[in-house]
């Protein structure tokens, strides 16, 4: 398939590979999962960023720095990253798809294309994540949540490519969930949602996002505001998701739109009445 293109390039550093996507009619590509969603006859040139992304985790006491091409089976591999934020990274990359698709599907890959069903961004969102990009020698930094605003591979300038994601580490306190809903293990999920909130009786910096069921991975920030700082009773919850989760209108082929807004509406509860982290991870 590649083999028809009229140039496969692999630049030798980043910012040759900026330069080069600059050009018109151009594809880039990292891990190459996204060929069978790409129309390549409208492509004349690839540019294969493979060999040049970095592919590096890197942690310390403060933060995880994962390169762009850092492929999703490596965030299950990783023993660090099973265990530090409560594991939410690796919970969220166990649902994409099989063994063989998340050794090769790119950390970057997977925040820059974003599919409704795509399961990683509600975890980066509740993890107040920063995503580093480059675009020939400059480099810029967005919030996990001005990067979700749009949709990514819209929102970047020409040339402008994913170079790393940058997590805080979360105190042994703050509790970090993730929770998908499908019909089976690796089935493309109909609802995904994150929640990140302090251990105690009340909710103290919460933080719930939510996609899938949305067309683009969102927090849902009037929820948090109304919860923020009341005691975590099953009412006070209920009556605050009755109040502000909106009201999707879901195009998907397997369930219709009243019957997912009520397993969201489930879903969201148990996620914020955890009461036994050791019993929840």
């Amino acid at each position: 398939m590649e083999k028809k293109q009229k140039k496969y390039i692999f630049p030798e550093t980043l910012a040759e590979a900026s330069e080069l996507l600059k050009g018109e009619n151009v594809l880039m590509i990292s891990g190459g999962t996204t060929f069978k969603f790409r129309n390549l006859k409208n492509f004349s040139r690839i540019v294969d960023i493979s060999r040049v992304a970095p592919d590096s985790i890197k942690i310390n006491d403060k933060e995880i720095i994962l390169g762009s091409m850092v492929r999703i089976g490596r965030l299950l591999e990783n023993k660090s990253l099973r265990e530090l934020n409560c594991g939410i990274l690796a919970s969220a990359a166990s649902n994409i798809a099989s063994t063989p698709i998340r050794n090769q599907i790119t950390l970057g890959g997977n925040l820059t294309m974003i599919y409704r069903w795509t399961d990683l961004p509600v975890s980066i969102l509740v993890l107040a994540a920063e995503i580093r990009t480059v675009n020939g020698n400059e480099s810029m930094t967005y919030t996990a949540e001005d990067f979700f605003a749009s949709n990514p591979s819209r929102k970047l300038a020409r040339g402008e490519i994913v170079k790393e994601l940058i997590i805080p580490v979360h105190d042994n306190d703050y509790l970090l969930l993730f929770k998908t809903f499908n019909k089976t293990k690796g089935d493309f999920a109909a609802i995904n949602m994150a929640a990140g909130y302090k251990l105690g009786d009340v909710f103290s910096d919460l933080r719930i996002a939510i996609s899938a069921i949305s067309n683009l991975p969102v927090r849902l920030k009037a929820l948090e505001r109304d919860l923020e700082g009341s005691r975590k009773d099953e009412k006070v919850v209920v009556d605050a998701i009755a109040k502000h989760l909106p009201n999707f209108k879901v195009s998907d082929f397997r369930y219709n739109s009243e019957y997912l807004n009520q397993v969201a509406k489930v879903m969201l509860k148990r996620l914020l009445l955890v009461e036994d982290r050791e019993a929840e991870l």
